[in-house]
């Protein structure tokens, strides 16, 4: 019986098939993915692991053919939680994981790609409305989670409020719940009909519930 992948290894999977298509070497990628490994398994993710990044792969698959280059934004979609740290304020994260993808990927991208990736990757601050079409679909992936079933959303929930274990209550509530709330203020919450189709009417009821939770 075939084993299942581990989502590292799914990760991985996905992430040699676009070097290798972009002209680099197995060896060579192979290496390049031991970095990002190294990232994605530090002891403080409970949630911005590789299951978050698989996920996201998957969710990404249901639109790939409308993707302008679906290339570039599964590798950003590998790499833009590459960086996480919980203990800086501002973190810079998202700005942080663009630079050590362009790193990476100086030499397998052209100019105008690197250009697209780092715009992809600093999309997920969510702080912005974006027009581009792979941003929009960056961002609509990476918040898909967001309507998944209410057990599920409180579980993922909970693992954010772990990976900030060291910070108050009252200071954590205030911050994520600014965050929270942009999310649940804007409409529709998705770019992409069938995000919003799917996931759309079961975010507003999770971001509800969980800002007015006790």
């Amino acid at each position: 019986m075939a084993m299942l992948l581990t989502a590292e290894d799914f990760c991985k999977r996905r992430f040699l098939r676009c070097w290798i298509r972009l002209g680099g070497s197995s060896n060579d990628g192979i290496e390049k993915f031991k970095e990002i490994s190294r990232r994605y398994n530090e002891p403080h993710r409970m949630y911005h692991n590789f299951d978050h990044i698989g996920f996201c792969l998957q969710q990404f698959d249901q639109v790939r053919t409308e993707a302008e280059d679906p290339e570039v934004i599964e590798l950003a979609i590998i790499k833009h939680d590459v960086i996480y740290d919980v203990d800086k304020a501002p973190a810079r994260n998202e700005e942080r994981s663009a630079e050590f993808a362009l790193k990476q990927l100086q030499h397998v991208l052209s100019a105008d790609r690197l250009r697209r990736l780092d715009g992809i990757i600093i999309a997920t601050k969510h702080d912005k409305i974006v027009t581009q079409r792979d941003e929009q679909l960056m961002v609509d992936v990476d918040l898909a989670g967001l309507g998944l079933p209410a057990h599920e959303f409180d579980r993922t929930y909970s693992k954010v409020r772990e990976e900030y274990e060291h910070v108050p209550e009252d200071v954590f509530r205030k911050a994520n719940g600014e965050i929270l709330k942009r999310f649940l203020e804007k409409d529709p919450l998705y770019y992409h009909p069938y995000f919003q189709k799917e996931y759309g009417r079961q975010a507003k009821e999770n971001l509800t519930r969980w800002l007015n939770r006790p």
